[in-house]
């Protein structure tokens, strides 16, 4: 090699020490001590959350235990509040944000929405979480609610609804919009967020079919027998609704919802009146 050859890769070599001591090793490779800001290339967290004493919709409070997955969104680490936390640092972030997402949801559900069938936490969780999660960099993955336990009742909670009670109903004379009086039989399945001693269940039953009927007496002096004669099915959508609405907002007697939902109305088969039969699915 020529000397003036050789010169040149010394001064070249010598030029890329001086820059590498005089320039922050983080401008040219990242952050220092060898930690990554390549979050968005990261795994989602995985994040157990455990809720204690938060209200819900029903003004019941609820103990809660749920699952999130909770990943990075790409560059977002960029502009904000990530750069400079340890790992353990955004965990404990995340968690933070997730507690407030969900509790800010239960506000916003009753119990029964809680239910596998309920269909609302998920709707509810996800947006409110992810506008938390979203200023530090992350979003939510995906949410499992594992847990549920009522709070005021020293954790007897149905597990996830799985306490159901029938209720058995007998309809006679109930007056209509046309003046007619109507009588039908219904078997209605109603949901109850509390495991609660058989006393108070019989409670819980008598004043859910107080409800029943009230709500049921309501829609029948609101509806025609033609009505219920010509479109049946609406009639019975109807009637689902006005019950599940009156169970939803029925109140103990220390002024708490029941957070009570209706599962299902076993069907009906027949309606009638002293003039005769306005709705039957029975063969003659």
């Amino acid at each position: 090699m020529s000397t003036p050859l050789l010169g040149l890769v010394i001064l070249g070599v010598v030029t890329l020490v001086v820059i590498l001591i005089m320039v922050p090793f983080e401008k040219i490779f990242g952050r220092g001590g060898g930690e990554s800001t390549s979050f968005h290339l990261r795994p989602p967290m995985l994040i157990s959350i455990h809720l204690k004493n938060a209200w819900t919709l029903s003004e019941q409070r609820v103990d809660v235990t749920a699952s999130y997955k909770v990943g990075y969104i790409p560059k977002a680490y960029a502009h904000a509040r990530l750069s400079g936390f340890s790992d353990r640092q955004v965990e404990e972030v995340a968690e933070s944000l997730s507690l407030e997402g969900l509790e800010a949801a239960l506000r916003e559900l009753y119990i029964p929405q809680l239910l596998p069938t309920g269909g609302g936490y998920l709707h509810a969780i996800g947006p409110k979480t992810d506008e938390l999660l979203f200023g530090f960099g992350l979003f939510l993955a995906d949410a499992n609610i594992e847990t549920v336990t009522d709070s005021d009742e020293n954790g007897h909670f149905a597990s996830l609804g799985k306490y159901k009670m029938k209720i058995h109903t007998s309809f006679r004379g109930m007056l209509a919009k046309d003046k007619i009086r109507i009588s039908f039989d219904a078997i209605w399945e109603i949901s109850t967020p509390l495991l609660l001693s058989p006393e108070h269940r019989l409670q819980i039953h008598e004043e859910a079919k107080e409800i029943i009927f009230g709500k049921a007496r309501l829609l029948v002096a609101r509806t025609t027998t033609k009505q219920i004669s010509n479109e049946p099915g609406r009639f019975f959508e109807l009637l689902f609704d006005f019950v599940n609405d009156g169970l939803l907002e029925g109140r103990l007697s220390n002024g708490h919802r029941k957070g009570l939902g209706l599962v299902g109305i076993e069907e009906i088969n027949e309606i009638t009146s002293r003039e005769g039969i306005i709705f039957t699915t029975l063969r003659p």
